[in-house]
């Protein structure tokens, strides 16, 4: 059986500072990369009560 291993604070991980919203929001969503680097501006929406983006 696997042991769960935690992922690592971002505040040890060296990431460039442009990345680092990225890096967050991908963790937090489980979006992948091309899916990360697709996303517009149109797919976000902050209005409602729970923000949604949609892919």
């Amino acid at each position: 059986m696997r042991k769960y291993k935690p992922y690592p604070s971002l505040r040890s991980v060296a990431f460039t500072d442009y990345l680092r919203q990225a890096v967050i929001l991908s963790l937090n969503t489980g979006m992948r990369r091309g899916e990360l680097l697709a996303l517009q501006w149109t797919d976000a929406n902050l209005d409602g009560v729970v923000p949604m983006i949609t892919v």
